[in-house]
């Protein structure tokens, strides 16, 4: 029984040392580091810029026709061949021309020569023509008769009122002087009527002489047309025609383009148009011609929409003095809407998108602050920042994404 006892003394000694332990303590957690690169917030300038496809098109053109009938009877040019303004570019047979010049020069000559034999007559009395010098005889002998019969009459007449007179004495001298009066009325109409007569030649002749003129000048023109010429300086760009060849007006001959000055031609939308003003720079960029840009102004901004497109014409002008751009290439234009300087800026890297809304993380006293911002115009690697930071601060651009507002950083 004794025994039994102590048995279970033992275990209820050992059971109440055990109760009187101190329990371990918990182990802290160790705070979070996160690693970051950071860059600081600077100041930059920042341009809204517009970037539009264009075709390029020379500034001078030009399609040559033939203006006459003919045959071709020699070429003096060939597609890529440079012209002058005023180059003969090929020639039409000019034989039936000239023929026709040469007449037409001689019925010019000839009346010139009949309006000025005409012109002669009235110069000089002594040159009329026959009609009206009997015309002028038989006015002027009329008239020197009522002349006469006038003062003859007038004397009869006061005779007659103071009664000295009888009334068939009176009544005969004024059926003479009335005959007479008639006589010489019919003598003038005789001869106004012939003088009519002669300047209605005159004027006829005066008529044929500019028709004959103008069948000289226009016969002229087409012999001159036979020669063809480009009406610009630039480079043959299509050739229509073959030695031999009959041709007649309208027909296309040649195609001549100036690519010297050459412009790209878009369209700007409604809500940029009020940005762009002649004469303004424009960055170009030439599909075909990687790694070169070129420097054009804007020469020409439609007023009014194009209906199709939605948009305004407009007209950029590139000076291409190395021939390297050609018509109907393909290229982009780079225009600066508007200029935002010294303002702001931070890496894109830096800004964090969350469903629209933008943030940061600034470090300060080696602490993650999340700060939300406000962006503005951006570049190839930057944001204009509106709002929300300033320059100087510290913002993480390499491991944002891990980041918590509070986070422990280590800058790398």
């Amino acid at each position: 029984m004794r025994k039994l006892a102590v048995l279970i003394l033992i275990p209820a000694l050992l059971l109440s040392g055990c109760g009187k332990k101190e329990a371990p303590v918990a182990a802290q957690p160790e705070e979070k580091l996160v690693y970051v690169k950071t860059a600081a917030v600077q100041r930059m300038d920042f341009q809204k810029t517009l970037n539009l496809p264009g075709t390029v098109h020379p500034k001078e053109s030009a399609v040559i026709t033939a203006k006459v009938s003919g045959t071709v009877s020699n070429i003096k040019a060939d597609i890529g061949t440079p012209v002058k303004k005023g180059a003969s570019l090929c020639k039409i047979d000019d034989t039936i021309l000239k023929l026709q010049f040469e007449k037409a020069e001689a019925a010019v000559r000839s009346a010139t020569l009949m309006l000025e034999r005409l012109q002669d007559f009235g110069s000089d009395p002594g040159l009329k023509p026959q009609q009206i010098e009997m015309a002028r005889t038989a006015y002027n002998s009329a008239k020197l008769n009522l002349e006469n019969v006038e003062k003859s009459y007038n004397r009869t007449k006061e005779l007659y009122n103071s009664g000295s007179a009888s009334k068939a004495e009176y009544e005969a001298a004024e059926t003479s002087y009335n005959l007479v009066k008639e006589q010489y009325e019919s003598a003038m109409a005789s001869f106004k009527q012939a003088e009519r007569g002669w300047g209605y030649d005159v004027k006829g002749a005066e008529i044929g002489l500019a028709v004959a003129e103008n069948d000289y000048k226009m016969v002229k023109e087409n012999l001159q047309y036979s020669n063809v010429m480009s009406p610009i300086d630039g480079i043959v760009s299509a050739k229509n025609i073959s030695v031999g060849e009959n041709v007649a007006p309208g027909v296309m001959l040649f195609s001549v383009v100036n690519i010297d000055s050459l412009y790209l031609e878009s369209g700007i939308s409604e809500k940029d148009i009020g940005y762009v003003k002649a004469g303004q720079a424009v960055e170009v960029t030439i599909d075909v011609l990687p790694g070169q840009s070129f420097t054009g102004t804007v020469t020409a901004i439609s007023p009014a929409l194009d209906m199709q497109s939605k948009t305004y014409p407009v007209k950029v002008e590139l000076k291409n003095s190395g021939d390297e751009i050609k018509a109907g290439m393909f290229g982009m234009m780079r225009i600066v809407l508007a200029t935002h300087e010294n303002v702001a800026a931070v890496p894109k890297e830096a800004v964090i998108n969350e469903s629209g809304s933008h943030h940061v993380f600034v470090v300060k006293d080696q602490k993650a602050a999340k700060k939300a911002v406000k962006l503005g115009y951006s570049s190839d690697s930057h944001y204009e920042i509106l709002e929300g930071v300033v320059a100087g601060e510290k913002v993480v651009v390499t491991g944002a994404n891990s980041l918590k507002d509070g986070d422990k950083v280590v800058e790398k």
